[in-house]
C-alpha cells in the first residue's frame, strides 16, 4: 500500500498531469478518492504524532532538574524500544506527508488530529527532530555516561539546606536506577564508554563515596576527642580569642563535622534504601554523637575542678559553647551540659560568694570576645547580669526624659498627670520588690493583692461596651505595679538565690519608664475623665513591645475582658505568647488572653458561635449537625472583647486591609477520593459530560444526595485547574516538607495555606514522584466548598475596643490616619521616645546601577567595603534574586556567605541569626521577610568598634515602615550600625515612572550627601504616591467586600439555625459567581495578559486591587440594563515572563472566572520575577490562541516581545533541553501568533507602562493589526488606575451587550463612572 501510494503521489508531483492527477486525487470534496487521500494523510499524521509523543516522553525522562522524576530506567527502556521499532516507519511517513501536502495542499493539521488544548498542542511536534534512530541512541548514551560514569562527590559543600537535600535525593534516584541500567544494553549496545558504564557498578561508586565521607568524619571526631585544651592559656594576659588559632581551627573542624555528619544522615534518609547490602547500618551516628558529647562533659568536669580560676573557667565554657553553636545535631544536648556546669558554678561553696557577675565580666573582656560574649548571651545563668547592663545603659532615659520627649498626634499630652501616675507606680513597685528580695512577700500574696484590688472595683460591663471608671483609673498605678512585680519575680527567680543581697536589686528585670508610660497611655491614664479612648502607641522595635502588650492584656483580662493579641507573624505571635504565659497563669487569666495572627483572629471570629466548616460538612454529608441551638457554642456570659494589634502598619498591607478571609469546608469521603483519582489519571482533555457517565461520579452523588450542584461545581473547577496546572513546573512556589505541601509566608513556610485544587493537584503530582505519602495524599483528596468571604477590614469593628502597638507609627500616611480615626474610632496616637536615646544608624550610600553588570559590581564593592572588621547583611526582594547574585562570578564569597531563606531548616536559621550573621567579616544574603522582627546578635566588640552591622538593601521597600524595619536590623539597643541601598535603575524608572534624565541628573552628583538625599527623597515621594493610590483602591475594595461580608454573616446565621434552603442558595450564589469553563456559550470572555517580570510588581498589585471593582461596576450596569448580571462574563489573567525563568514560570494562567475573589487569589499568589530585555510576548499570544471563545485581549507590558533571533538565543541560553517535553517545546514568534489572532478576529488592546517612543510604536503596530488600541498607563496615579478599570470594564460591557446593546451599556457606564473607552 505504501509503495502504491508513493507511486501515485510521485506521478502527480513529477509530471503535473492534471488529467491523471485529478483522477487519482480530485479536488471535488464529494469524490471518494479525495477522501481516500485525506484519510491516508490523516493516518500518517497519527503515526507521526504517536512517535513524537513517545519521543517527547523520552525527552522528559532524560531531564534531571528535579531528582524526584529522574532516572526512570524502565520507562526510558520502554520508550527506546518503541522508538527503535517505529523509527524507520516514522521517517518514511514524514517524507510521505511532505509529498501528500504538495498534492492535497497544506491544511490546519491541529484541527485534524489533535484537540485544541495546551497539553495536546504541545504533543503535535517536538523541538528535538532526530534524523535517524542512531542520533536518538547516541543522545541516550551520552546521558548515561554523563550521569553514571563519575563517582558522586558527597564531600561537596552546599550552603543551603534545602539544596543539600535535593542533591542527595538525586544520588538516591541514581542508585535506585543503577540495578536496571544494564537493561539499556540491548537497545544502546555495549561499545565504548557506555558499555563500561552499563556493566559497571554505580552503587559501588556511591558506597565508595560514602566510605570517604565516613572516614573523613571519623578522622575529625577522633581529632576532637583527643584534643587537649590547657586552661592555663586563657590566663595569659596576651591571650586573645580572635587570635587563638587552635580555637579557630577547632571551630573549622566543627563545621566539617557538621557537614559530614549531615551527609551521612542524608545518605541514610535518601539513598540507603536503594542500595544492595546497606553499609549505612554500620555507620552509627548516635555513637559518634555520644563521643562528641562526652567531650563537652569532660570539659564540664574541668570547669568544676578549676573553681575560682575565672580565666580557666571562661576558656573552658567558651570551648564547650562553641561546640553547642556549631554542631546543630547535638546543640540542645551540649547546651544542657553547659547550663548544668554554670548551675554548679553558682551553687558551689568555692565560687558561690564570687557571684556569676564576676564570671560574666571575665567572659565579656576583650580578650575573650567574641566567644565569651556568646556564652553570656546564651544561658539563663547570666540573665541577671545582662539585666544589670541593660538597666545601666538605659538609666539616663528616666521618667523625666520620657515625659519631655513623648509626643501625641493633635492632642496635648498631660505630662503632670502622667508624672504623678508614674511616681505612684514607682513607689508601689519598689516597695513590693524590696519585700520580695527580703522574703517578706511571695508570688501568691502578690496575686491575692491584685485580685483584692479588682474585686473592690465592682466591675460590671454593660453589653457592647467596656466599663472604665475614674475609680478603675485611680487603682491602675498600684495594679500595674503589682503585675510588674509578678513579672519581675518570674524573670529573677533563676538567679536571685545566687546573688548577694546587696547586689540583687541591680540585677532585677525591671520595666523601663517608656514601657510603663506606654501602658498608661493605652489604659487611658493621661486623662482623669471616665471612659477609655481607643489608642495606638509607638514603641520602637526591640524596645519592649512584648512586655507592653502582655501587661496591658493582663489588666484588661483582670478587668473581666477577653483579649486578643494579634500579630502579622505566626512565629512572633507564638514567641510572645509563650514568653507571657507565666504571667497569665499566675494571674488566673490564661483563658481570657489569646495570642494569634490576624488570620487566626479572623478564623476565630468566623467560628465564634459555630464551627462553620464542621457544621457545613456534617450537613452536606448527613453525618450529623444541621444547626439548631444545640450546635451553637456557649461560653457563658459575654465578656467585652478587646483587640490589641501588634505592628498596626501591617494591617494596612495588601494582604489584609482590602482583602477577604475565605474559609472553605472540606468534603472528604472514599467515593470523593476515588473520583478525584480517576479524573487525575484520565487527564485532559476531559469534559463534565464524560465524568458524569462514570460510576465513581454516581457514587459521589449518592453519598451527597441533594447536593449535586456542589459535586458538579467541584469537578468543573478541578478540570479547569488541570487545564492550567503546569505538570512541567519547576517547583519554587510551594515547598514539600515533612510529608506536606507548604507555601512561603513571611519568614517561614506555612502548611495551612491552600490554593484550592491547585494545591490538591500538587499533592497528586508529588505523590506520584514519591515525595508525598499515601496517607498524606488521602487527607488532601477532598472537595472544597467556599463558605463565603469575610472582610479583614470589618474585623476590628466587631470588637468592643481596639488598641495597637507598633514600631513605625510615625510612617503612617494621612489616609491611614484618617481610616484609623474615622472608621475604627481610634482618636489617640502616642509616640514613645527610644529606651536607648538617639538611634545611631548611619546612611552610607544610595545609588542605582545602569545595568545588571554594574549592579553586581557595585553591590560586591559595597559588601567588600563594609564587611571588613564588620559584618554585612544583604537583603533581596526574593530568593530568586538572591540565588542569582550568589552565582555571579564577581561575587567570590559564595561558599563562605550565609544564606537566610524561608525554606531552610529552623535550627539553621537560628544559627545564622544568633551566631554567624554578625561575626567579624561575615556576609549574609537574606530575603526581605527577615527584614522584620529578626534580632541579629553581634557578639564581637571589634564589629562594634568599626561601626557595627552594615545592612545593604537591594530593592525599594514597598512602604517606608518596611524600610525602617529593615534598617532596624542594625544599630539595635543603642549599638552602632549603618545602612545603604544599591538598586537597579530599571526598577526605579519602571516601578515608579521616574524619567531617565531626571534620575541621571541626580546620580551625576556621585556619592555626595546631597545626591544621596535627593535620590532617597525622590524615591520616597514616589513611593508615598503609589501607596496612597493603592490604599485608595483598597478602600474601594473594602466597600465591595462589605456586601459579600454581610452575605457570609447571613449564611452563618442560617447554618446556626439549620435552615437548609438559604444555605443552598448562598452556596449556589458562590458557585455562580465563580462559574467558568469551556463550553459556556454566550459569555463575554476577556483575557488580560500581564508581564510578570521583576519590574511589574506595582502593576500586579494594581490588577489585584482593582479586579473586584471592575466586576462590581460591570455587574451593576448589566443588572440595571439587562436584568441579570450572573454568568454574563468571565475573565482570565495570564502572566508571562521570559525564557530565563524556565518552562515552569514562563507562563501562568488563572482559570476562567466570574468571581473576582478567585482572580485576586491567583494574582496574590503570583510573584513578579526574572526579566531578560525584551520579554516573551510571543508566549502570551500563543496562550491566547490555545483558549476558546476569547472576545478581547488586553496586554499590559513595559517591554517589547522577543525577536525570532532572541527566541533562539534565550532558549539556548537556558538550555533547549529545559523545554523538551513541555508545552513550550515548539518555538513561536510574535508575528506567527499575531497572524492567528487576526485570523480569529480577536482585537488586542495594549497598555504600555513606559513612556518610550519605540515601545509605543511596537504596540501601536500590534493593536492596529488586530483592530485594538494602545495607550500609555501610569498605575501609580489614581487617574491611571481609573483608566485601567474603565477600559477593562467597558470591554466587558461591550461584549456582553454585543452589537445590539454594547454601546448602550458602555454609555451607561461612562455616564455613571466616567472614563472608559468605546469598543468596536
Amino acid at each position: 500500500c505504501s509503495e502504491f501510494l508513493q507511486r501515485l503521489v510521485t506521478l502527480k508531483c513529477d509530471h503535473d498531469g492534471k488529467t491523471v492527477g485529478n483522477a487519482i486525487f480530485p479536488n471535488d470534496p464529494n469524490n471518494q478518492a479525495d477522501r481516500f487521500g485525506n484519510r491516508c494523510r490523516s493516518t500518517l499524521r497519527d503515526l507521526v504524532d504517536d512517535f513524537k509523543k513517545t519521543l517527547k516522553e523520552l525527552n522528559q525522562l532524560l531531564k534531571t532538574d528535579a531528582p524526584e522524576k529522574a532516572f526512570e530506567i524502565s520507562k526510558i527502556l520502554a520508550c527506546l524500544k518503541l522508538i527503535k521499532a517505529r523509527a524507520m516507519v516514522y521517517f518514511d511517513a514524514k517524507e510521505m506527508l511532505g509529498k501528500l501536502d504538495g498534492v492535497l495542499g497544506v491544511d490546519s493539521w491541529k484541527s485534524v488530529s489533535i484537540a485544541s488544548t495546551p497539553a495536546k498542542a504541545a504533543a503535535r511536534g517536538a523541538e528535538y527532530e532526530p534524523a535517524s534512530w542512531g542520533q536518538i541512541a547516541e543522545r541516550v548514551r551520552k546521558w548515561v555516561v554523563e550521569h553514571f560514569k563519575p563517582q558522586p562527590d558527597m564531600m561537596v559543600k552546599i550552603k543551603i539546606s534545602s539544596d543539600r537535600v535535593q542533591f542527595f535525593q538525586l544520588i538516591g534516584r541514581k542508585a535506585a536506577a543503577a540495578e536496571s541500567l544494564v537493561k539499556l544494553e540491548e537497545v544502546l549496545g555495549s561499545d565504548g564508554d557506555v558499555g563500561a558504564v552499563l556493566k559497571g557498578d554505580y552503587q559501588a561508586k556511591v558506597t565508595g563515596a560514602l566510605s570517604t565521607v565516613w572516614a573523613e568524619l571519623n578522622k575529625h571526631v577522633d581529632a576532637l576527642k583527643n584534643e587537649q585544651i590547657d586552661p592555663a592559656k586563657f590566663s595569659d594576659d596576651a591571650y586573645s580569642n580572635k587570635q587563638d588559632n587552635d580555637f579557630q581551627q577547632t571551630k573549622a573542624r566543627f563545621d566539617e563535622v557538621n557537614r559530614l555528619y549531615g551527609a551521612v544522615s542524608l545518605y541514610k534518609e535518601h539513598i540507603a534504601g536503594s542500595m544492595q547490602g546497606n553499609d549505612a547500618e554500620a555507620m552509627d551516628l548516635d555513637t559518634l554523637s555520644d563521643v562528641l558529647l562526652q567531650r563537652v562533659v569532660n570539659m564540664a568536669d574541668k570547669v568544676e575542678k578549676l573553681g575560682t580560676d575565672l580565666d580557666g573557667v571562661s576558656g573552658m565554657l567558651m570551648c564547650m559553647h562553641s561546640q553547642a553553636e556549631e554542631l546543630l545535631f547535638q546543640a540542645a544536648d551540649c547546651k544542657k551540659v553547659v547550663a548544668s556546669a554554670l548551675e554548679k558554678f553558682q551553687s558551689a561553696e568555692a565560687t558561690k560568694a564570687m557571684g556569676i557577675s564576676k564570671l560574666a565580666v571575665k567572659l565579656r573582656h576583650a580578650r575573650m570576645r567574641p566567644a565569651g560574649e556568646a556564652v553570656v548571651r546564651g544561658y539563663d545563668a547570666f540573665q541577671g547580669y545582662l539585666t544589670q547592663v541593660f538597666n545601666q545603659k538605659t538609666q539616663s532615659q528616666d521618667i523625666n526624659y520620657v515625659l519631655q520627649n513623648i509626643k501625641l498626634d493633635a492632642n496635648q499630652f498631660n505630662s503632670s498627670t502622667a508624672g504623678s501616675n508614674y511616681a505612684e507606680f514607682d513607689k508601689e513597685y519598689k516597695q513590693r520588690v524590696d519585700e520580695l528580695l527580703t522574703g517578706g512577700l511571695t508570688e501568691t500574696q502578690l496575686v491575692s493583692m491584685i485580685k483584692n484590688i479588682v474585686a473592690g472595683l465592682h466591675i460590671s460591663h454593660a453589653p457592647g461596651c467596656v466599663m472604665w471608671t475614674v475609680d478603675m483609673k485611680r487603682a491602675m498605678p498600684k495594679l500595674v505595679a503589682l503585675v510588674f512585680a509578678v513579672w519581675t519575680l518570674h524573670h529573677s527567680k533563676r538567679f536571685l538565690k545566687a546573688m548577694d543581697s546587696t547586689d540583687k536589686k541591680a540585677f532585677l528585670f525591671m520595666p523601663h519608664p517608656v514601657q510603663v508610660v506606654a501602658i498608661f497611655a493605652l489604659l487611658g491614664m493621661d486623662s482623669t475623665r471616665e471612659g477609655l479612648e481607643r489608642s495606638l502607641v509607638q514603641v520602637r522595635t526591640g524596645e519592649g513591645k512584648s512586655a507592653v502588650l502582655g501587661v496591658t492584656a493582663s489588666v484588661f483580662a483582670l478587668f473581666q475582658c477577653r483579649v486578643y493579641c494579634a500579630c502579622y507573624s505566626e512565629y512572633l505571635s507564638q514567641r510572645d505568647g509563650a514568653s507571657m504565659e507565666f504571667l497569665f497563669k499566675a494571674l488566673g487569666i490564661l483563658e481570657d488572653v489569646k495570642y494569634m495572627t490576624l488570620s487566626q483572629v479572623c478564623e476565630y471570629e468566623v467560628n465564634k458561635q459555630v464551627n462553620i466548616r464542621e457544621e457545613l460538612e456534617a450537613l452536606i454529608t448527613g453525618s450529623g449537625g444541621g444547626g439548631g441551638a444545640a450546635n451553637v457554642k456557649s461560653s457563658g456570659p459575654r465578656k467585652p472583647r478587646v483587640l490589641l494589634v501588634d505592628e498596626v502598619d501591617v494591617f494596612f498591607s495588601k494582604d489584609f486591609y482590602g482583602s477577604a478571609y475565605v474559609p472553605a469546608c472540606a468534603l472528604r469521603h472514599s467515593s470523593i477520593s476515588d473520583l478525584i483519582r480517576e479524573i487525575y489519571k484520565t487527564g485532559i482533555p476531559l469534559t463534565m459530560a464524560t465524568v458524569k457517565t462514570w460510576t465513581t461520579y454516581s457514587n459521589v452523588t449518592s453519598v451527597l444526595k441533594g447536593w449535586d450542584f456542589l459535586v458538579d461545581a467541584a469537578v468543573e473547577e478541578l478540570l479547569q485547574c488541570m487545564e492550567t496546572f503546569a505538570e512541567d513546573v519547576i517547583e519554587n512556589e510551594y515547598i514539600v516538607k515533612d510529608d506536606k505541601i507548604g507555601y512561603k509566608e513571611q519568614d517561614s513556610i506555612a502548611f495551612n495555606i491552600s490554593y484550592g485544587y491547585t494545591t490538591l493537584l500538587a499533592y497528586l503530582k508529588e505523590n506520584q514522584k514519591g515525595n508525598i505519602s499515601e496517607h498524606s495524599l488521602a487527607r488532601n483528596l477532598k472537595f472544597n466548598v467556599r463558605c463565603g468571604s469575610f472582610s479583614y477590614a470589618k474585623l476590628p469593628r466587631d470588637f468592643d475596643l481596639v488598641m495597637g502597638v507598633t514600631g513605625t507609627l510615625e510612617t503612617m500616611s494621612e489616609e491611614e490616619r484618617r481610616i484609623v480615626k474615622e472608621e475604627y474610632d481610634i482618636k489617640k496616637l502616642v509616640y514613645m521616645p527610644s529606651v536607648y536615646g538617639h538611634n545611631q544608624v548611619q546612611t552610607r550610600r544610595i545609588t542605582a546601577a545602569r545595568n545588571k553588570d554594574e549592579f553586581v559590581k557595585t553591590l560586591v564593592e559595597e559588601i567588600e567595603t563594609h564587611r571588613k572588621n564588620r559584618a554585612a547583611i544583604v537583603f533581596f526582594d526574593s530568593s530568586m534574586e538572591l540565588r542569582d547574585f550568589s552565582k555571579q562570578p564577581q561575587f567570590e564569597h559564595g561558599n563562605d556567605a550565609s544564606y537566610l531563606l524561608e525554606e531552610i531548616y529552623p535550627e539553621e536559621k537560628d544559627q545564622i541569626v544568633k551566631i554567624r550573621a554578625a561575626q567579624i567579616d561575615a556576609i549574609t544574603l537574606a530575603t526581605k521577610p527577615f527584614g522584620r522582627g529578626t534580632d541579629f546578635q553581634c557578639m564581637d566588640d571589634t564589629v562594634q568598634q568599626h561601626g557595627g552591622i552594615h545592612i545593604i538593601q537591594t530593592f525599594v521597600a514597598e512602604t517606608l515602615s518596611e524600610e525602617i524595619q529593615i534598617k532596624g536590623r542594625t544599630a539595635r539597643q543603642g549599638e552602632k550600625g549603618s545602612w545603604s541601598m544599591v538598586l537597579m535603575q530599571s526598577e526605579v524608572t519602571e516601578r515608579y515612572g521616574i524619567p531617565g534624565p531626571e534620575l541621571d541628573g541626580i546620580l551625576s552628583g556621585g556619592e555626595s550627601d546631597e545626591s544621596r538625599k535627593a535620590l532617597w527623597g525622590l524615591l520616597n515621594k514616589k513611593r508615598l504616591e503609589v501607596c496612597e493610590t493603592e490604599l485608595q483602591e483598597m478602600v474601594k475594595e473594602v466597600v465591595l467586600n462589605a456586601k459579600v461580608h454581610e452575605a457570609a454573616l447571613k449564611f452563618t446565621e442560617s447554618l446556626m439555625k439549620g435552615d437548609v434552603d438559604p444555605i443552598k442558595k448562598h452556596l449556589e450564589a458562590q458557585i455562580r459567581s465563580a462559574a467558568a469553563g469551556p463550553g459556556m456559550q454566550g459569555k463575554a470572555r476577556i483575557m488580560v495578559l500581564l508581564d510578570a517580570t521583576g519590574s511589574m510588581g506595582r502593576m500586579m498589585d494594581a490588577a489585584k486591587d482593582t479586579v473586584g471593582l471592575m466586576f462590581d461596576r460591570a455587574g451593576e450596569i448589566i443588572k440595571e440594563h439587562l436584568g441579570d448580571a450572573t454568568e454574563q462574563f468571565e475573565m482570565q489573567f495570564a502572566v508571562y515572563r521570559n525564557y530565563s525563568s524556565g518552562p515552569g514560570k514562563l507562563l501562568e494562567a488563572s482559570a476562567w472566572k466570574s468571581d473576582p475573589a478567585a482572580l485576586r487569589q491567583f494574582l496574590g499568589s503570583t510573584k513578579c520575577s526574572g526579566g531578560q530585555g525584551n520579554e516573551a510576548v510571543e508566549i502570551a499570544f500563543w496562550h491566547a490562541n490555545q483558549e476558546q471563545d476569547v472576545k478581547q485581549i488586553v496586554i499590559i507590558a513595559d517591554a517589547m516581545g522577543n525577536t525570532p533571533a532572541e527566541v533562539e538565543q534565550k532558549r539556548r541560553g537556558i538550555g533547549e533541553r529545559q523545554f523538551a517535553g513541555t508545552r513550550f517545546e515548539v518555538k513561536t514568534t510574535v508575528d506567527k501568533e499575531l497572524a492567528l489572532l487576526k485570523e480569529k478576529k480577536i482585537p488586542v488592546d495594549a497598555f504600555h507602562l513606559v513612556a518610550n517612543s519605540n515601545l509605543k510604536r511596537y504596540y501601536d503596530q500590534i493593536t492596529e493589526a488586530t483592530g485594538g488600541t494602545n495607550q500609555y498607563l501610569n498605575v501609580q496615579k489614581p487617574e491611571g488606575r481609573e483608566l485601567f478599570i474603565g477600559h477593562i470594564t467597558t470591554a466587558i460591557l461591550q461584549h456582553v451587550g454585543g452589537e445590539g446593546k454594547g454601546a448602550d451599556l458602555v454609555g451607561a457606564y461612562m455616564r455613571k463612572f466616567g472614563g472608559g473607552k468605546m469598543h468596536s
